[in-house]
């Protein structure tokens, strides 16, 4: 929102709430318990940094 003030929150939740009525299956859920079977190259690619976790909705 910084680079774009004409960006209202509110219309960002607007915008947030249509693509996700509309876009069948777009919200991943039930997943986690999958994260500790995972075998990636890099481990920390399972570990959310904050900034993840407080955009995450």
């Amino acid at each position: 929102m910084k680079n774009r003030p004409d960006l209202t929150e509110e219309r960002l939740h607007r915008t947030k709430a249509l693509m996700n009525s509309n876009v069948r299956d777009c919200l991943v859920q039930g997943y986690k318990y999958l994260i500790p079977s995972l075998n990636l190259p890099d481990v920390n690619v399972c570990q959310p940094n904050r900034q993840d976790q407080r955009t995450a909705t």
